[in-house]
């Protein structure tokens, strides 16, 4: 069966390949380029759902229904999604979707870019409690030729909105001394309305070296018109952590500082024409200790900043032909004790073009970035979506990615880790095809996919070393398959099923092992199930079973209960029921199990 889908993929490929990207080299400079991204959709004015993209999108029901704690927490239940948390949930969590890189998930906060350009393991440092998430929109597979270089394994886009009116709160408790408190504040006049968080949380970690203590604070407002719809929002986050285990055998200790902002304003001209103006801005605070019972030994400080402006106009000139044409200007820089004192530009064109013509769907969108080390890049991609019956639809899509290295991979230097100050960009080849299915009781789909990258950029060690080492693989052939069905089996109880299968040929594989890249989730399967059992008593039962290229597997189960009691409302949550023992990376052992209960206040 595998080896039927893996031809299946490469014949798909191979055609693109010769109508498509047969002049991919020419097109770029001699150096492969980085590009940088924004744009829009009608959902959520921002996120593009292109024709023939694989995308997907976790409503406010859903979320409160799964019982997620955390934002990673709810992104693992995706198959395709491989979430890494280091240390105590909360700490820290690498992203991956489809074999991807961390550093190739591009994140944004209501469609403005959260970009770490000192490393992607920072990029989920986000001032947004999952509490304060309206929905979050999920698109699988290659996206940079409409948000740039970040973009090569796909986009998440958390939309934060004022779903709690009046006040609410909460405190927890639960196993190795975990705490936790959260107030809020809504308020709503007319068409305007604000609010107001804050959160702590603190534990003693699981195991000696991971305990953990953050403090967070955000405030974000609306205003809407007949015509004009203005959303801001601002947040702080400060964490402190044991970081053993993290980047090496040392015992490491680690303080974060993020500081998050945002604005974005839409102009309807009328039926037909729109207009959008984002800016957003993000700074980045790192104080890593190395060990920290020696404190002396070495000290590595960071600051990073980048801030984003962007413009685009949405014409629908006809019922058939609808454009996108905006532009992108980013700037980002880091102050470091190790990296040193450095800044960069870029610039950003880009446009899709639309076509709905005899029940089929077709589009084509450019992009051409110019900035980042000098390099410059054209880059494509064209999808299509064909009905096949009345509830069912066929899609393609193939594009092209780029993603340049971050500071950390040219030119972070420490007793553990070497930088590499001459890594070429990476850049990728891509294509799906798959089939969606959206009935009332009964909704499925399945995609083939696959990725052809080239120089990819990973940390990695040969057998013997001990220190890791960032470098380009020569290149990487990732082809798979996705499946996900949801199920309405009765009015209130909802079962959700993803799984993904995936494989991965790597020139220059022999005698490396790999830190990130080549040890991707091969098979995972996740399964949700939620509903109402007697006495108003919501259940979540959610569980994710995961094998990995090179290493062992893994299948932690979660179970969470919740009763509301007038104003007040119980939630009990067992995770890793099972108690699986498994390493999240070499030689760091994720969390047995872990008990919590929370007491939520809403009036």
């Amino acid at each position: 069966m595998i080896y039927i889908t893996k031809k299946l993929i490469t014949c798909i490929l191979s055609v693109i390949n010769l109508i498509f990207f047969n002049n991919f080299n020419a097109l770029c400079d001699d150096t492969p380029v980085l590009p940088e991204v924004l744009v829009t959709s009608q959902r959520s004015g921002r996120f593009i759902n292109s024709r023939g993209t694989e995308s997907l999108v976790l409503t406010r029901d859903e979320i409160t229904a799964l019982q997620a704690g955390t934002i990673p927490e709810l992104l693992s239940l995706i198959a395709s999604i491989d979430v890494r948390e280091r240390g105590t949930p909360g700490s820290q969590a690498d992203i991956s979707i489809r074999g991807s890189s961390s550093e190739g998930v591009l994140i944004l906060v209501n469609g403005i870019e959260v970009r770490d350009p000192q490393t992607g393991h920072f990029t989920m440092d986000i001032p947004a409690d999952l509490s304060r998430v309206e929905k979050i929109e999920v698109l699988r597979g290659g996206g940079s030729t409409m948000y740039g270089s970040r973009a090569t394994g796909g986009v998440i886009n958390i939309i934060t909105g004022d779903s709690d009116r009046g006040v609410n709160g909460s405190v927890s408790v639960g196993s190795f001394g975990s705490t936790g408190t959260s107030a809020g504040l809504s308020y709503s006049r007319g068409s305007s309305d604000m609010s107001v968080n804050v959160k702590r949380g603190i534990s003693d970690g699981y195991k000696r070296g991971t305990d953990y203590e953050s403090t967070e604070a955000d405030i974000m407002g609306s205003y809407r018109s007949d015509t004009v719809k203005i959303g801001w929002n601002m947040g702080i986050l400060d964490k402190r952590f044991g970081a053993e285990g993290f980047y090496s055998l040392y015992p490491s200790f680690e303080k974060t500082l993020t500081l998050l902002g945002g604005i974005s304003f839409q102009q309807t001209i009328n039926s037909r024409n729109l207009v959008r103006i984002r800016a957003g801005a993000r700074g980045h605070g790192d104080d890593f200790l190395l060990d920290r019972d020696n404190p002396e030994d070495y000290r590595n400080t960071h600051y990073n900043s980048s801030f984003v402006y962007s413009g685009e106009y949405l014409t629908y000139p006809t019922n058939i032909y609808s454009a996108i044409v905006g532009f992108e200007t980013e700037r980002t820089g880091i102050m470091s004790g190790s990296l040193d004192v450095r800044s960069d530009r870029n610039n950003a064109m880009y446009g899709e073009l639309t076509a709905d013509a005899s029940k089929a769907q077709v589009s084509v969108s450019l992009r051409y970035d110019s900035g980042f080390r000098d390099e410059h890049c054209f880059t494509q991609g064209v999808g299509i979506s064909v009905p096949v019956t009345f509830s069912t639809r066929f899609r393609l899509r193939a594009e092209k990615s780029f993603r340049s290295p971050t500071y950390t991979e040219l030119y972070y230097n420490s007793p553990a880790n070497r930088g590499n100050p001459d890594l070429r960009s990476e850049y990728s080849r891509s294509v799906e095809a798959g089939l969606d299915h959206t009935g009332e009781r009964i909704s499925y789909g399945m995609v083939l996919f696959a990725r052809e990258s080239s120089d990819v950029i990973d940390w990695i060690r040969w057998e013997g070393e001990t220190e890791w080492k960032a470098e380009n693989h020569g290149k990487i052939n990732t082809p798979g398959i996705e499946m996900n069905a949801r199920v309405s089996m009765t009015e209130t109880w909802i079962f959700r099923v993803s799984g993904m299968v995936l494989n991965q040929s790597v020139e220059r594989r022999q005698g490396v092992e790999s830190k990130y890249i080549l040890n991707s989730a091969a098979r995972s399967i996740t399964g949700a199930v939620t509903g109402i059992l007697p006495l108003k008593t919501n259940c979540s039962f959610t569980v994710r079973y995961e094998e990995r290229l090179h290493g062992d597997s893994r299948i932690p189960v979660t179970v969470s209960c919740t009763r509301p009691f007038g104003n007040f409302t119980p939630v009990i949550t067992v995770r890793n029921l099972l108690n699986d023992r498994y390493d999240v990376f070499p030689g760091l052992p994720a969390p047995g199990r872990w008990y919590t209960f929370r007491l939520e206040y809403n009036r």
